[in-house]
């Protein structure tokens, strides 16, 4: 009952949270084989696929939280969200790129935890 709580919102910051974990793996990977000859750069196509999931908010929640639900299937098992680019692991790109998704790893886990709040606010009555 509790997972119920927070509905579509927390489902789509627990979903995001995964996918910027596996983010830093694929990051971490491209670095490791930064001088591995004819190795391509990883990157996830997470919020890509997010975006279509959520362009049609229109639709039900129910639907949404379905499609929230085939995205963490991708993330978890088959890959598929991640794709081989053309270009070379460059490592002052890469290193950006871990540094940001380490801020957007850490906004998410700040919006979770004021979800969170707003939760035991509700159930508490609006007392602290």
């Amino acid at each position: 009952m509790i997972d119920n709580l927070g509905g579509v919102t927390s489902d789509l910051l627990r979903t995001a949270l995964d996918a910027a974990l596996l983010r830093h793996r694929v990051i971490a990977h491209n670095i490791a084989n930064v001088d591995t000859p004819g190795y391509r750069a990883k990157r996830l196509t997470f919020e890509q696929h997010l975006a279509g999931a959520t362009d049609s908010l229109g639709a039900s929640e129910t639907g949404l939280a379905q499609r929230l639900e085939m995205l963490k299937g991708q993330l978890r098992q088959d890959g598929s969200l991640v794709v081989t680019t053309a270009e070379a692991v460059e490592l002052d790109g890469e290193m950006v790129r871990i540094a940001e998704n380490t801020l957007r790893y850490h906004a998410l886990l700040d919006a979770s935890g004021k979800r969170g709040e707003l939760v035991k606010m509700a159930i508490a009555g609006g007392r602290r």
